[in-house]
């Protein structure tokens, strides 16, 4: 997902100059989304030590023996307070983190659905045929998708 977020940040902020190289790929994307108003926190990554994570037995930054989800989770236990939208606060985790994941808050602004991949090839498709403009869509390897749709936040008549 991260490098499908990475890609189109990247894209989104050229010829930004100076302001956008003082940041790292994670970093200009973390201030991207943060532009649109979606709060971002950091996020463990994938282990890359000087010996590979093979050898070490160690697959994500975390400190975490046998981290259930390598590279797939938030830094700090305390993200949902920190999670923010300053792209000051934003600029220094990246500065001091340059490899953090990007972490996308959902059910504040925007919510994700995850589909199997088959299933969200299927019905990117058939939006794609109608006319329906998707939102942003990331795939995880080739078993998942990801629909980045706006929050219904708590409709009266919605029943949970």
């Amino acid at each position: 997902m991260v490098d499908v977020v990475r890609r189109r940040g990247e894209r989104a902020l050229r010829g930004h100059g100076r302001a956008a190289k003082r940041h790292q790929p994670f970093g200009l994307v973390a201030a991207h989304y943060a532009s649109m108003g979606w709060p971002v926190c950091p996020g463990a990554h994938p282990y890359r030590g000087t010996r590979g994570s093979i050898e070490t037995g160690r697959a994500c930054s975390c400190d975490r023996v046998g981290c259930p989800a390598p590279g797939a989770h938030p830094v700090s236990p305390a993200w949902q307070m920190q999670a923010t939208v300053d792209t000051t606060v934003i600029e220094s985790w990246w500065e001091a983190r340059p490899e953090a994941n990007v972490i996308l808050v959902t059910g504040r602004v925007f919510d994700v659905l995850d589909l199997p991949a088959p299933a969200g090839s299927a019905a990117l498709e058939r939006m794609t045929a109608a006319g329906v403009a998707a939102g942003p869509v990331a795939g995880l390897g080739g078993d998942r998708m990801l629909f980045f749709v706006m929050t219904r936040g708590s409709p009266a008549d919605e029943d949970e």
